[in-house]
């Protein structure tokens, strides 16, 4: 009988199950479905409305549209790393590591025998004759600036002057070289005039020191060190050998290909990944991470972007909680960060249901919810947060378990626990008291129902605190989680709903289907009216206690950042690009001041490969220099008693009027002789101020002109 009954319970628990995974599907098919209409509750909600309110939400959306493209540019901008081309010219002109010396009398060209004699037959045929010297002459009938032309096009393939170009027709003895790429890939195909070899374990990879010194700083410096040195051993441990053929492969062709590391040695097979970890890890994604590290390493910027090219297109979501976790590292990619971030925002309502969604750190989740831009509504937030959240509580309830169990186990052995026990210790003395625990634990299903509601809170409190509460729609999930107590009271709408719309009181999201609803809606009711009013765009004016506040932040972070010192013309540049991206983006400063500028400041930092904190040297407000006098007056100011009656000067009071009681008052209207046979109305004070700047000016350079110090002009 027992057996039929637990045979009974075991099907019924089946069945259950099925039917949970039936309504799962069911949902998904009806949320990926066209007839699913995520602007219903919306379009619904907005039934009521007035014209004003829908205008004022539609307004709302519209200026987030604008500060979302400044920030996409923002979160997107990264400095520009220099191609081979660039590196060779820096190795041109700054002659770095050269090893022959071209003597076209008077001038001395310093220059690298593996380039010259594989991009021209003359340079080859000469060099040769040379017999391995040092220094060899140049026996051609040819002007300097003629020559200079030719070995900068053989590094560079920059256009020839056109005057110049029958001189470098003889000098080229009629035969043009190739490409500079193909050259560059024959040398690292052939190996032809190699001159040093990368040595990582018994290993050895030719290579040539001009190619190495132009594209990586590190290499250059070591070159510098051990000029005389044909080998260079690498630490297989900081290199692996499986990644220096995808390495010089880059710096030949600026070009990664992953198809260089060699197969058997790299990490697990996507089966293999799966079996043991559970997860599918895309083809070349963890190889792309490792090159990553090693292109910081090597200081080797163009390997840098193109691995983390490589990572971002490689993002599912699956893989993509790992992936903000090796980005915050310290050897990690900021710019990968930002990049898995706006992927999040934009897939959030279809990762919320995905297994990974549980593994993301409490910090990315506050931040996505903190978000203006995140791609759902709030009550999917909202469920998010609390799924998140009861995982969150089940962990901690399986490790308590764990640890009572091992209590127990103890206990019955007669065994005193020591205070500071670890999970590795235990997993020696019995290697499956933990494993064991946990499956006993997850076997038996701790139910949503058994959780605590108290301890539940104290996971998301200060998560859900970000939730904006005002525009939720269904009132049945906000009242079940008003009464679990993960919302300490009621949102304004339910208490003061007949006040006033609490969608036009709080900030909404850029939730896309929300905002094209919310248009549609506005054409439907007022028609051709929409392009009339959306130059009007409604400010988003903050607090004015607030901005002191932040003022004073932002000054503290700027006497913070005076360490970094950044030379003046790249300061003027940053500045010059800065104005530059205002004057594309006016319309979106005049309706949003603050975000705009904080977005493009951004922009014009990472553009230039800074670190964000140096937003703050852009800023006019704060780095302000008062202008000095030349001349200061000899004469002592006068000073004025304060009135009887004043506890304090006027002008820490009020700085506006200070001094406004002591000016005497005339009933009728007095002519001053401003000394230009002129005269002017003590009532009428609004004459141009330039004219004023003119008349001082002109009465300043007089002055000077006779040899009499002047006092300063009174605009100064």
């Amino acid at each position: 009988m027992g057996a039929n009954i637990s045979e009974i319970q075991s099907k019924d628990s089946d069945s259950d199950n099925h039917q949970q995974r039936e309504r799962k599907k069911r949902w998904w098919r009806r949320r990926n479905s066209k007839s699913f209409d995520p602007g219903k509750p919306l379009r619904d909600l907005m039934t009521g409305w007035s014209f004003s309110e829908i205008l004022s939400l539609v307004q709302d959306y519209e200026v987030l549209a604008m500060e979302k493209e400044s920030f996409i540019q923002a979160e997107s901008a990264r400095q520009t790393p220099p191609n081979v081309k660039s590196d060779l010219a820096d190795l041109l002109d700054f002659k770095y590591n050269s090893d022959i010396n071209l003597i076209l009398p008077p001038a001395i060209f310093p220059a690298h025998r593996s380039i010259l004699m594989q991009r021209s037959k003359y340079f080859r045929n000469l060099i040769t004759r040379s017999q391995g010297s040092n220094n060899v002459n140049v026996d051609l009938n040819v002007d300097i600036p003629t020559f200079s032309s030719l070995i900068r096009y053989l590094y560079t393939e920059e256009s020839i002057n056109s005057a110049n170009s029958s001189s470098i027709g003889l000098l080229l003895e009629q035969q043009l070289p190739d490409r500079l790429e193909n050259d560059l890939r024959d040398l690292l195909i052939t190996g032809k005039y190699s001159d040093v070899c990368l040595v990582i374990g018994d290993e050895q990879f030719p290579a040539h020191k001009s190619i190495l010194a132009a594209r990586s700083p590190f290499f250059r410096n070591l070159l510098h060190r051990r000029s005389t040195s044909s080998k260079i051993i690498l630490d297989e441990s900081v290199i692996n050998k499986r990644f220096v053929r995808a390495l010089l492969h880059c710096m030949y062709t600026d070009k990664l290909d992953l198809t260089t590391i060699d197969p058997a040695r790299s990490g697990l097979t996507e089966v293999e990944s799966l079996t043991v970890n559970g997860r599918l890890n895309p083809a070349g994604f963890e190889e792309a991470m490792e090159l990553y590290q090693i292109a910081r390493f090597l200081e080797f910027d163009m390997l840098a972007q193109l691995s983390e090219d490589i990572i971002i297109d490689s993002l599912t979501l699956e893989i993509l909680p790992g992936v903000l976790k090796w980005a915050t590292c310290p050897h990690g990619s900021s710019f990968v960060r930002r990049q898995a971030m706006l992927f999040l925002r934009e897939e959030f309502v279809h990762l919320m249901n995905a297994p990974s969604f549980l593994d993301l750190s409490r910090t990315t989740l506050s931040e996505l919810v903190q978000s203006d831009f995140l791609q759902a509504s709030e009550v999917d937030v909202l469920t998010a947060i609390v799924r998140w959240g009861e995982s969150q509580l089940i962990k901690r309830v399986e490790d308590r378990a764990q640890v009572h169990c091992i209590q127990v186990h103890f206990k019955n052995e007669h065994v005193m626990v020591p205070a500071g026990f670890c999970d590795s210790t235990l997993s020696l003395k019995k290697p499956n008291l933990l494993t064991t625990t946990r499956d006993s634990v997850t076997r038996k299903g701790i139910k949503r129902r058994d959780l605590s509601d108290v301890e539940l809170r104290e996971i998301i409190g200060d998560i859900i605190f970000h939730v904006r509460i005002e525009h939720i729609l269904n009132a049945d999930v906000l009242a079940n989680h008003v009464r679990r107590g993960l919302i300490s009271l009621p949102p304004s709408n339910l208490m003061l709903a007949d006040k006033y719309n609490p969608w036009l009181t709080t900030r909404p999201r850029l939730y896309t289907p929300f905002y094209e609803e919310a248009r549609s809606i506005l054409r439907s009711t007022c028609g051709t009216e929409v392009t009339t009013r959306r130059g009007n765009l409604r400010l988003f004016i903050p607090d004015t206690l607030y901005m002191v506040d932040e003022h004073q932040q932002s000054q503290q972070q700027v006497f913070d950042d005076q360490q970094m010192v950044i030379d003046p013309e790249v300061l003027t540049a940053m500045k010059y690009r800065e104005a530059k991206l205002r004057a594309a983006n006016s319309r979106a400063i005049t309706v949003s001041r603050e975000a705009i500028s904080k977005y493009i400041r951004l922009r014009v930092v990472r553009e230039f490969g800074f670190p964000d904190t140096v937003t703050s040297l852009l800023d006019d407000k704060i780095h302000v220099t008062q202008p000095t006098l030349v001349d200061p007056p000899k004469d002592p100011p006068v000073t004025q008693q304060p009135l009887p009656q004043q506890q304090q000067p006027q002008e820490q009071m009020m700085p506006d009027i200070c001094g406004a009681t002591d000016s005497p008052k005339f009933n009728e209207e007095l002519l001053l002789d401003l000394g230009d046979d002129k005269f002017s109305s003590s009532l009428g004070r609004n004459r141009p101020r330039q004219k004023n700047m003119q008349r001082d000016q002109r009465v300043y350079s007089t002055l000077r002109y006779a040899s009499i110090t002047p006092p300063p002009p009174h605009y100064l």
